[in-house]
């Protein structure tokens, strides 16, 4: 299979894109003036896809999963979900973020079950034990079913962000946002983790978009991973097709020399194309 790499101006996967960013520019008003983040951007997502999206630090990764996610709105452009425009946060897209945010004086059980009531609001007894059952049914799909009367303090790491994912996919988001979430986790328990993801994936059918450092992660869990150039105003250099067949087994993908070709086309982007400045004042 060929690698496809396209420069990235405009990148639409079909007639009707699940989720579409059009011409979307993000700036702040600081003391030294207008200070832009994000400048002409434009993706488009298929439904049930996984997108990384890599960069370096300030260039806009974690401000364009907020514009998605709804904390902020655009300063230009558009960004829209089956073709309804995104202008707040709603259940239809949940965060992960990389340190848990999960209260610490409730249960793994306690810490899903609140956010679930908080979108469906149960008010019938049959209402709560579907609730009930919603949760339960997540704890198992992270393989946390005995760990469920259990408060954070008494979870690993890696479950603490099983807890977390378990959380977001209660809500049934049609889209899932991962803002490096195995990024504070050690490299057995983070490679644990990224096999997880992608069961949990691939039986919960949601889109993903997830922010990444880590370039072999992203080749391994992607279908396109997103380059972005550098800040400020920074926009989609590049965007990489990963051609591998799902389900995909870490051990075999490693001896692919394939893998190695599209973790250094995504290398020599970061650290020949776009290579941060370190003599920048």
């Amino acid at each position: 299979m060929q690698t496809l790499t396209t420069q990235a101006t405009s990148h639409l996967l079909g007639d009707l894109p699940f989720l579409e960013l059009r011409d979307v520019t993000k700036s702040y008003r600081t003391a030294k003036g207008n200070y832009t983040v994000l400048e002409g951007v434009n993706l488009s997502v298929k439904s049930g896809e996984f997108v990384s999206i890599i960069g370096h630090s300030g260039c806009g990764k974690t401000t364009l999963l907020n514009l998605v996610a709804g904390f902020f709105r655009p300063s230009q452009g558009e960004i829209s979900l089956e073709n309804q425009r995104i202008t707040a946060p709603g259940p239809d897209r949940m965060v992960v973020f990389q340190h848990y945010s999960l209260l610490p004086w409730l249960t793994a059980y306690e810490n899903i079950y609140l956010g679930v009531q908080s979108v469906y609001r149960p008010k019938s007894e049959a209402e709560k034990r579907q609730v009930k059952q919603i949760v339960n049914d997540h704890l198992e799909l992270v393989g946390l079913g005995d760990a469920a009367n259990k408060k954070p303090k008494q979870l690993s790491g890696g479950m603490k962000q099983r807890v977390s994912i378990a959380r977001a996919l209660a809500m049934r988001p049609q889209i899932l946002l991962l803002d490096e979430p195995f990024g504070a986790l050690d490299p057995i328990t983070r490679e644990e983790l990224q096999d997880q993801l992608l069961d949990i994936w691939r039986q919960s059918k949601v889109t993903v978009l997830m922010i990444t450092h880590d370039v072999d992660e992203a080749v391994y869990l992607s279908d396109r991973i997103i380059m972005m150039t550098n800040g400020p105003a920074a926009t989609i250099g590049e965007i990489l097709t990963i051609p591998f067949p799902r389900p995909r087994k870490r051990t075999m993908l490693m001896e692919d020399p394939q893998f190695f070709t599209l973790r250094n086309e995504c290398l020599s982007f970061l650290y020949d194309r776009f290579a941060l400045d370190v003599n920048h004042d």
